[in-house]
């Protein structure tokens, strides 16, 4: 009866866990220096969820551009499976012009960048590339 109910437990387990969607770190690029970014990667931790969910994400972001203005125009992905939509900087759709950086204040550069991440629709594992444009 025990090793039932052990065996049953280990399937269970195993089978929730290949269910999931494990996001272990967002990573961000900027191939065209969108925000000073070219040269700069912002990290932000991952999430657990099921496969298929759509969720709604946001996250501080720094604008690293001290020369002006940055204006993001869009964000994507090319982590396969995911999708991003509804992407809103400073609660403002893109594209949005917010304030330059000022290297002496930093909290002057900081912004929000809130968007809608699709999953994917099965189980995943791994990190997601965020690409400011």
């Amino acid at each position: 009866m025990v090793i039932l109910l052990v065996a049953g437990a280990g399937a269970y387990l195993y089978y929730e866990n290949r269910r999931n969607v494990d996001v272990g770190v967002f990573l961000s690029s900027s191939p065209s220096d969108t925000c000073g970014l070219q040269n700069y990667t912002e990290v932000w931790d991952g999430f657990n969820n099921t496969p298929g969910a759509t969720i709604d994400w946001e996250f501080e972001f720094l604008n690293a551009n001290t020369t002006g203005p940055c204006t993001p125009t869009n964000l994507t992905t090319n982590t396969t499976g995911f999708s991003i939509s509804d992407v809103t900087w400073n609660q403002t759709s893109v594209p949005a012009s917010p304030a330059p950086f000022d290297s002496n204040d930093p909290e002057d550069g900081i912004g929000e960048v809130s968007f809608a991440l699709a999953t994917p629709g099965s189980s995943w594992s791994g990190n997601v590339y965020l690409i400011f444009n």
